[in-house]
């Protein structure tokens, strides 16, 4: 693939997973009010268990395969268990959306 021919759907494949994997450092839960508040983030698995890094790990797949294919020199396969590259990403970001959210 050229990396002068990069399409604006890989800049935001990119872009979406390095965003879901920096959510993570932030809180996704806080209580309190005033100068009193406590809160907790994906990695703090007291709370979350391992969800926030599933969550991770899908920005990171999502994000750096995504960019290995783009500006490495690596060739992946057509299909991942019946799955093409856009579908798989579609099921991925839902995931991900499933855990952060439910």
């Amino acid at each position: 693939m050229d990396n002068n021919d990069i399409k604006p759907t890989t800049i935001m494949l990119i872009a979406g997973g390095a965003v879901m994997l920096l959510s993570t450092f932030l809180d996704w839960v806080s209580f309190g009010s005033g100068d009193f508040s406590i809160g907790a983030n994906a990695w703090e698995t007291d709370g979350f268990g391992l969800q926030g890094i599933f969550v991770a790990i899908i920005g990171l797949a999502v994000g750096g395969g995504v960019a290995v294919r783009q500006f490495g020199n690596v060739s992946m396969p057509d299909e991942v268990l019946g799955f093409n590259h856009d579908q798989l990403h579609l099921v991925l970001g839902f995931a991900a959306f499933l855990i952060a959210f439910g």
